[in-house]
């Protein structure tokens, strides 16, 4: 990009000798004001809009690109590769008739620290008499993300919220008309689908209530003493009623911990649920109890292919789900519902793992040696 004629650079032996005048005096005249900027974690640099060499930056940039870059032309100071102008430099707009324009405001994300800036870029008299390039970046990394997630949640709500939808008014519409005829016997089937899409519904939206009030820090645990043996068997005993596998808890000693029952009943679903979806019907899931001097440790065990070494680090991420194969059965938030739940209890939640083998769910908390179960 080239520069505007209407500049007047100094001659560079001039711009960045130490004892320059000009120089001097333009440090002089961003230094004060720089500390406002640094206090404000924004970064702050002036540059020679024909020459491209930096002149003054503040200590937040330095921070980023590096001291002792006076002189250094911009764009290899500012961004990674760049051998000459970026393509999307704003040096053009900012003058006009020879005069400094509006300030330019744009979004963009740095090459080298990949962090999103809102830039609000001006052109400014130096103290010689000529235009330069001021540019005051503030760092909007943390609301970028927030949109990003925003995005996805409201995709992710839209599509898999569908399907149930979707399955509900069918069969809705198909009872109607067997009501109509006469033919009450069909009408299980429709009432069947009905039910379970309803439930599906249900979870999904109390996974995407949950998380919200994790994650803001709203989530107000109601604590009393739990044994989790007896919490297990009521989990194995609702999750195995349709026969599709064989649950089977073992409890070994009494294991009573101070928690929230009813978040710690879902913990234990989303974890049973998983190990079902991913094993085959017929074969078994295990629920272990273990009481330690100083933590209860639970464990889910099921009889799957097991999971790619690849994939374990992301099973307790938001929206992670295993694979196509899994994204009819909820929204990915399960496991992370699950990992925030229990760390919201002082413990840890983790999964091993062997192809051909299946895999172990567990979680641990702190150990309640006193007071009797609730």
């Amino acid at each position: 990009m080239e520069g505007n004629a209407a500049l007047k650079p100094l001659a560079c032996s001039d711009s960045f000798d130490p004892s320059s005048h000009a120089l001097h005096a333009g440090l002089e005249q961003f230094s004060a004001v720089s500390s406002i900027f640094d206090a404000a974690e924004m970064v702050l640099y002036v540059s020679d809009m024909q020459t491209y060499e930096m002149l003054f930056m503040n200590a937040e940039a330095e921070r980023f690109w590096g001291r002792k870059r006076i002189g250094e032309k911009c764009y290899k100071v500012l961004q990674a590769g760049q051998s000459g102008p970026c393509e999307f430099c704003t040096n053009a707009r900012l003058i006009q008739n020879g005069q400094a324009a509006h300030p330019v405001v744009w979004e963009f994300q740095n090459t080298i620290n990949k962090r999103w800036y809102l830039c609000i870029d001006k052109a400014i008299p130096w103290s010689d008499g000529r235009l330069v390039r001021m540019e005051v970046a503030i760092d909007v990394t943390d609301r970028k993300q927030h949109e990003e997630f925003r995005d996805q949640y409201v995709g992710l709500i839209s599509h898999d919220l569908r399907t149930p939808l979707l399955t509900i008014n069918l069969s809705a519409a198909t009872l109607k008309l067997q009501m109509e005829r006469g033919d009450l016997a069909k009408a299980a089937e429709p009432l069947e689908a009905i039910r379970h899409s309803t439930r599906r519904m249900s979870a999904m939206i109390e996974d995407l209530l949950e998380t919200t009030r994790l994650e803001s820090g709203q989530l107000k645990l109601h604590k009393s003493p739990v044994d989790i043996g007896a919490l297990a068997q009521t989990v194995a005993r609702e999750l195995g009623a349709d026969a599709t596998h064989t649950i089977r808890c073992e409890a070994r000693g009494p294991a009573v911990v101070l928690a929230d029952a009813g978040r710690l009943e879902r913990v234990l679903e989303n974890l049973v649920s998983n190990a079902i979806r991913h094993s085959p019907a017929g074969s078994q899931v295990t629920i272990g109890v273990d009481a330690a001097d100083e933590e209860m440790i639970v464990t889910v065990t099921d009889q799957g292919e097991g999971i790619p070494t690849g994939v374990v680090p992301k099973l307790f991420q938001r929206f992670y789900r295993a694979g196509p194969g899994d994204a009819s059965n909820g929204l990915g938030l399960g496991l992370y519902t699950s990992r925030l739940i229990v760390e919201h209890h002082g413990g840890q939640i983790w999964v091993k793992s062997t192809l051909g083998t299946g895999s172990t769910f567990g979680f641990s908390l702190p150990a309640q040696r006193e007071g009797p179960p609730a």
